[in-house]
Formats: C-alpha cells, structure tokens, sequence
C-alpha cells in the first residue's frame, strides 16, 4: 500500500523493511524520539504503535483487527449484491397469458397486485406492476432517491429506467396508454421520468408520456411520476 494511504489513517511513514528488521534502515527512524510512549490509532482496534525505549531497540507490532473488519464488511456487501441478483434470476414467474411477453412474480399476497413485479422477456428487465408506486408525482432527483431506497418483492437495486428502457415499453399502436395489448400493468399514469439526463442541459432530464408515448426533455425540477425498473 502507497505511503499516502498510510498517512491519510494517521500512521507513521515508518517504511516496512525497517520494519521487518529492526537494525536496517535505522537512518529513516532517526527523526522517531527515542524516548516516545507508545503511540495508538484508533481506539477498539489499532492498526499500528511503536514503542521506543531508551536503548534505541524497537518493540513493533501491527494490529490488523480494523482492517479485517473493514475488509469483511466490504465482503459482505458484495455478497449481498450477489444475492439480490440471484433472488431476481431464480423468481417463480407466471407467464401472463394474456399477453407472454410478459410474466408477473406474486411474492405471496395474492390478494394485492401492487407489490407484485413483471418481467418483460423481451428485454430482461424487471419493473414494477404498479406503475404509480411511489403514489405520488416527484422531481427527477427525488425520483432518483426514491428508487434507490425502494424494497419491493423483497429486491433492492431499483433505479429510475433509461430513457431507451423506458420507451421499449411503449407501442405505439396502442393510446391511453401507449402499452402493448394485454399488458399486466395497473394504474398506469401519464408522464413518466427517465434516468437519461438531456445531452445538451444537464438540468433537463427526459420523460415518457403514456398517453400516446411521445419522448421529450424537461427541467428537472418539475414533477413527473417514476415507474422502477431492475435488470433481471
């Protein structure tokens, strides 16, 4: 590890030959008092001290608890990414009959369809039934929250859809909304934001409007529905 990484914990440069064999490089441990107490960093787990004693002789030890705490709990998040994913591709999906393009994942509440997912097997990706989910309308950043923070059918990951996502839902035959014919989704509403910031006004943000799927660009501070999506 680089000696700016070190120094950002708050540890001595003490070089990690010097180290290993306390009579080399005794010259880069000049600057050290020879007389210093032991010195710690950070309490509940230290990640390195020194003590000096008089006769220039060097007690060293290296305490890596912290270290193997942050690394095991970095491992874990991994993990549970790796999970969630997996949870998403081994679902029990009931192909929607009428229309198979699509198929729904009940996670065991048959009698409510707003926290049941569809899979759109055309594209891979897994959305929402409910397309008003979040019950009201948001601005693009709120949107952008409120999928990140979004628990449904006991999957994490939800983000606002692209703006290619998003429109690969419409069909352009169909009006009211703009959705293939026999789709399962319910409470459809009419203007929707994308994650696809405009390429020419960062404080545009593109949307979808249901009602006959047209594309267009919008401040991102106006307010639009969000309908999540998460690849599969």
């Amino acid at each position: 590890m680089g000696r700016g990484w070190v120094s950002s914990l708050g540890l001595l440069p003490v070089r990690c030959a010097a180290l290993r064999n306390p009579g080399h490089g005794s010259r880069k441990l000049s600057t050290l008092q020879s007389n210093r107490q032991s010195q710690t960093i950070r309490e509940g787990g230290t990640y390195q001290y020194i003590k000096e004693r008089g006769d220039s002789k060097m007690e060293k030890t290296i305490k890596i608890k912290s270290i193997l705490t942050l690394a095991m709990a970095f491992c874990f998040g991994l993990a549970s990414l790796a999970q969630a994913e997996e949870t998403a591709k081994s679902l029990k999906w009931v192909e929607h009959k009428p229309n198979p393009r699509f198929a729904i994942y009940d996670p065991g509440t048959p009698a409510q369809e707003g926290d049941d997912l569809v899979l759109d097997k055309k594209t891979g990706l897994v959305w929402a039934r409910m397309a008003n989910i979040a019950g009201e309308m948001l601005t693009w950043e709120d949107g952008i929250t409120y999928c990140k923070n979004l628990t449904l059918g006991n999957l994490k990951g939800w983000r606002l859809p692209t703006q290619k996502e998003l429109s690969r839902l419409v069909d352009p035959s169909q009006s009211n909304p703009a959705l293939p014919k026999g789709h399962p989704f319910i409470i459809v509403k009419y203007t929707y934001w994308t994650g696809t910031t405009h390429e020419d006004v960062s404080d545009f943000a593109y949307y979808v409007a249901f009602g006959e799927g047209e594309l267009g660009a919008f401040p991102k501070i106006h307010k639009f529905h969000v309908w999540p999506v998460l690849e599969k």
